[in-house]
């Protein structure tokens, strides 16, 4: 595909004008790091508080 193919002159690049996109991935970032977190903290200790699993 070359540059001038007219399919892509809508794109636009940057931050502030993709603002909606940014944030959305910011999320997704955060839930997936927070899932994580908690499947190496919270969930062993309640294993072992619970369930008396080491």
């Amino acid at each position: 595909m070359s540059p001038s193919n007219p399919s892509h002159k809508h794109y636009t690049h940057g931050i502030r004008e993709n603002l909606y996109q940014v944030s959305h991935q910011l999320v997704q970032v955060f839930q997936v790091g927070m899932t994580i977190e908690m499947m190496r903290s919270v969930v062993p200790a309640l294993a072992k508080a619970e369930f008396g699993v080491a």
